[in-house]
């Protein structure tokens, strides 16, 4: 039962994350192309940095819905932090966030 209330509820979240884009930085005398290599790089020294982060054993007591929401816990809280590094990395380089 519990395992189903997981599924109905993990199911739609990984279903809208496959629709995701990368959000779109401006900078002023800058093009696209040097906005998405400065993106890349910010990305790659976020992940690095956030390796990591919610790398603890599992908290769970013989129960695999236990484990599986300990992992989506801390995967989501990986790609909060991932997602400020970028932006504040991007901000550093004088870009700004399109709305």
């Amino acid at each position: 039962m519990k395992l189903k209330l997981i599924l109905l509820l993990t199911v739609p979240f990984f279903a809208t994350a496959c629709t995701v884009t990368d959000p779109v930085f401006t900078k002023p005398g800058s093009t696209p192309s040097q906005a998405s290599e400065a993106y890349q790089q910010c990305l790659y020294q976020a992940e690095i940095a956030t390796a990591n982060t919610g790398a603890k054993a599992p908290k769970y007591d013989a129960k695999i819905s236990d484990a599986v929401s300990s992992g989506v816990a801390d995967g989501i809280a990986r790609g909060y932090e991932e997602g400020n590094l970028v932006n504040h990395c991007m901000k550093m380089q004088g870009y700004s966030k399109s709305q």
